[in-house]
């Protein structure tokens, strides 16, 4: 056991794993498993897809997830903003695939086509 000095922050595992389990047991680290499980597993679907906006975005996401773990082998820095930017980058990557394509636009409606143009 670590004795810490008053005011002290607490240890840092400067691990991902490890920090895991040892600030949510055994369970926190399964439920951090398959959370990211998750994520890489729609990533996956998101980049075998015949639409390229969508398959971008799975290529994107399975890239940002895996250079998250890989970054976080060596340093904890999935705290504070860290994790909101991570999080809300991986919402926009799932989401926008599904917002509709970005290149089509709307038809101009009858009356918008019929009015005389200035010049």
């Amino acid at each position: 056991m670590l004795w810490l000095d008053e005011g002290a922050l607490g240890p840092d595992e400067h691990n991902l794993v490890l920090e895991a389990l040892v600030q949510g047991g055994l369970s926190g680290l399964v439920l951090l498993a398959i959370l990211l499980g998750m994520l890489l597993r729609e990533g996956w679907r998101y980049a075998r897809s015949a639409d390229e906006r969508t398959m971008a975005c799975g290529i994107a996401l399975i890239a940002v997830a895996a250079g998250m773990v890989v970054r976080n082998m060596t340093d904890t820095l999935f705290v504070r903003q860290n994790s909101l930017f991570f999080w809300g980058m991986a919402g926009v990557l799932l989401g926008l695939p599904l917002s509709g394509s970005a290149t089509s636009t709307p038809a101009p409606s009858a009356a918008v086509a019929r009015a005389p143009r200035p010049g």
